[in-house]
């Protein structure tokens, strides 16, 4: 399934649960990609995410603002 086909003309935002695969998905090229750090992951997930350039890690307030735009 290629998400940005449903998306078009917008961003495309995708927040996993910390999969290192996710980030070489090519099928999410041009996506924004973001881990919250809720309690759905943990402290060691949230350290590699943030070492990888394509994920970044955000709050849970952060979150809500990007639902807000």
């Amino acid at each position: 399934m290629n998400l940005s086909q449903y998306h078009t003309g917008r961003a495309g935002i995708f927040v996993p649960k910390m999969r290192s695969h996710v980030a070489k998905d090519p099928k999410l090229e041009g996506w924004e990609l973001y881990l919250v750090d809720w309690g759905y992951n943990t402290e060691e997930e949230r350290a590699r995410a943030s070492q990888h350039p394509r994920i970044q890690v955000i709050s849970t307030q952060q979150f809500a603002d990007l639902l807000q735009k």
